[in-house]
């Protein structure tokens, strides 16, 4: 299709109305949002960047169940929308937040690229970044996993009737950031 723009990472997408081509981008996690009617992948470009793309009703069924899980990709013909704060829930916790996601159509393809490009893109698994989660002010719960190491951690306690009781830990941990 003519008129698109080729782009290799999710920070060079600013223009609702163009079309792009983004090359490579893995897919990291596909979840379907059965209240929305609609299913959601998390992508992650080559600089670690990740962003969400939606599937309307109407393409679920040629994505959902495909191999895409895991894969590297050319995302073909696409465009941007912005989240306007509503961030999609997986299991009542938002996975990723951002103001912008991939919108996409029946135009848009999937091309798995070759073992060549694979081997050499980067595998990261759905994990912030533990500055980012300290920088995150909102209110929203969100599912995290962290990759990093305890360094400190603290006991808390609380009476009850006279007892003293163990309610809960506070850790510090500590990752590449």
């Amino acid at each position: 299709m003519n008129g698109n723009i080729y782009v290799d990472a999710f920070s060079l997408l600013l223009n609702y109305h163009l079309w792009y081509i983004l090359t490579p981008v893995r897919m990291d996690f596909i979840w379907r949002d059965s209240r929305a009617n609609k299913l959601f992948m998390v992508l992650i470009d080559q600089n670690r960047e990740k962003l969400l793309a939606v599937v309307p009703q109407q393409m679920m069924r040629f994505i959902y169940g495909g191999n895409l899980l895991g894969g590297v990709f050319s995302l073909n013909h696409f465009q941007i929308e912005p989240t306007y704060a509503k961030y999609p829930r997986y299991q009542e916790y938002s996975l990723l937040r951002g103001d912008l996601m991939i919108k996409i159509s029946n135009n848009t393809r999937f091309n798995r690229l070759v073992d060549v490009i694979i081997s050499w893109f980067p595998v990261f698994p759905l994990v912030p970044l533990i500055k980012s989660l300290v920088e995150d002010q909102t209110e929203r719960k969100m599912m995290i996993d962290v990759v990093g190491k305890i360094i400190k951690g603290k006991r808390n306690y609380s009476r009850y009737s006279g007892l003293l009781t163990l309610t809960s830990f506070t850790l510090y941990l500590q990752d590449g950031s």
